[in-house]
């Protein structure tokens, strides 16, 4: 009977495990360049060992004089509301352009940025992967690709500017606290990630 109890027991701790770790949101989104579905960016939000985890993963296909393949991927991974570590990595027709990392270390973010290295001291509690699932409560925002704080603000009721080192502006959109629509500009085009699940 006591074998039978524990081997119950030991099921039951294995399954409600398995429930805590893996555990996810998940948002979609399809992104449209001048009226045309071109691709999609899921969303991810998962908890593991007291940690939240966020990952964006971007495809697209898009024509503007030539023919374009671009993919990226984001993660981040926090503890207590802080950023433990994250990773940015852009591809564009299979090769890679751009990647950064950043890890904190005793106190200290170790940002890596292509071959660039630098510290940064201040502790990052909202980061750009961060923002699809939570309205931002500070005025900058940690950007997981560019590797530094952007100003971010808020224009409206569930609206927010960032304004990115390139100077331009994405404008995030908000409904029950999750992000719902974003205008993507960059100096090539400006395209529009709308949640659809």
């Amino acid at each position: 009977m006591t074998i039978k109890i524990s081997v119950y027991v030991v099921l039951l701790v294995a399954s409600l495990i398995s429930v805590i770790t893996t555990h996810a949101q998940k948002l979609i989104y399809r992104i449209d360049y001048k009226e045309d579905s071109i691709g999609y960016m899921i969303a991810k939000k998962s908890f593991a060992n007291n940690k939240v985890i966020y990952e964006l993963e971007t495809k697209a296909k898009f024509k503007l004089i030539l023919n374009f393949n671009h993919t990226a991927y984001y993660k981040a991974e926090y503890e207590n509301n802080v950023l433990k570590e994250s990773l940015s990595e852009n591809f564009l027709n299979e090769k890679q352009r751009s990647k950064t990392t950043a890890k904190l270390l005793k106190g200290n973010y170790n940002i890596k940025k292509g071959d660039e290295l630098k510290i940064e001291n201040r502790l990052i509690s909202e980061s750009i992967a961060y923002l699809y699932f939570n309205a931002p409560l500070k005025k900058e925002i940690f950007s997981e690709k560019h590797g530094q704080f952007c100003p971010i603000r808020k224009v409206s009721q569930n609206k927010y500017e960032l304004l990115k080192p390139d100077n331009q502006i994405n404008v995030y959109h908000f409904r029950n606290g999750i992000c719902d629509k974003v205008e993507v500009n960059t100096s090539m085009a400006t395209v529009y990630l709308t949640r659809i699940k």
